[in-house]
């Protein structure tokens, strides 16, 4: 494989920066596998029909956006929870039923978009992240959030509608404590009122 697009930076031999990033998975996978960090301006890989990801791509910084969309994947590498995004990360409208643990240390300045999949539950560090901007959540298969969920940073809003959500106390507590922008739909709006009033009555 021929690589013409590539500069040594200077403090580090084993980091790479990618000038131009128009490059193709083989292209990457091959600079993940030789280079301890590859540095790229930004990643447009949306539906280019991809089921898996590179086992090192978290050894990947993406100044800007990383779009993963209208892909096939239905899991990540372990390894994503090292995954530096400065701008927003785009991984809606794929086939997800999981995320690593590792999930909640990335980093992302911009949005987080993990709608349109088919996760069933969200990894105990999820409360972990620091988002700069939105997170959405919106159109999976979730019934509960982790413990920790009450730690996670947002800094736009937090997208939870379109899921099976299990209305209990601590859910509505969650609900009701969070600080930052909630969506959450008309229906489970009147999901957690009807739950209220429940609990008003058996008190």
């Amino acid at each position: 494989m021929k690589i013409r697009i590539l500069k040594k930076s200077d403090d580090n031999l084993n980091v790479y920066t990618v000038k131009n990033s128009n490059i193709s998975y083989e292209e990457l996978e091959g600079l993940l596998n030789t280079y301890d960090k590859v540095i790229i301006p930004h990643l447009h890989w949306a539906d280019k029909d991809i089921h898996t990801l590179p086992e090192n791509f978290g050894n990947l910084k993406v100044k800007g956006d990383l779009n993963l969309r209208y892909n096939r994947l239905t899991s990540l590498p372990e390894s994503f929870g090292n995954l530096e995004v400065g701008s927003s990360l785009y991984l809606s409208f794929n086939e997800l039923t999981s995320l690593p643990e590792s999930f909640g240390n990335i980093k992302v300045g911009g949005d987080l978009y993990l709608g349109s999949n088919q996760l069933t539950s969200l990894p105990e560090s999820f409360g972990n992240l620091k988002i700069g901007g939105d997170l959405s959540l919106r159109g999976n298969q979730l019934t509960s959030l982790p413990e920790g969920f009450g730690n996670i940073k947002v800094g736009e809003k937090l997208w939870l509608h379109y899921n099976p959500w299990t209305i209990d106390t601590n859910f509505v507590n969650f609900c009701e404590k969070y600080k930052g922008e909630l969506v959450l739909g008309d229906e489970l709006e009147e999901e957690i009122k009807r739950f209220n009033k429940l609990k008003e009555w058996e008190e």
